[in-house]
């Protein structure tokens, strides 16, 4: 669990069943592809962290196609602001070996 303010470590997905990443996932695809200019018939998260804050900032590692990755950053704010889910951040062109660390902003 992490503190306020700091990430968590690295939750791997492949094996477990960890359904809100996915639907996290599955709730910004569109923004994500609107970014991008892509679309992703392949959208799989497959391993996340967390950061507390005003809300709750996810970094994912999806995939997206065969050997292929992205990094995306969601803001899932609080219960009781309208906005639920908020995409912060792209990283395209990841490859699964490269590091998986925080980010601001699109690429």
């Amino acid at each position: 669990m992490a503190c306020c303010g700091n990430w968590s470590e690295v939750i791997h997905l492949m094996n477990s069943g960890y359904d809100e990443i996915q639907e996290i996932c599955s709730e910004v695809k569109s923004d994500v592809e609107a970014k991008t200019k892509e679309n992703y018939r392949e959208f799989r998260a497959i391993e996340y962290c967390h950061q507390l804050v005003a809300g709750t900032n996810y970094l994912i590692r999806v995939q997206v196609g065969e050997q292929k990755w992205i990094d995306i950053v969601v803001w899932k704010h609080l219960p009781q602001d309208p906005i639920k889910l908020q995409l912060t951040g792209i990283r395209q062109n990841r490859k699964l070996e490269d590091p998986f660390e925080p980010f601001n902003g699109f690429n």
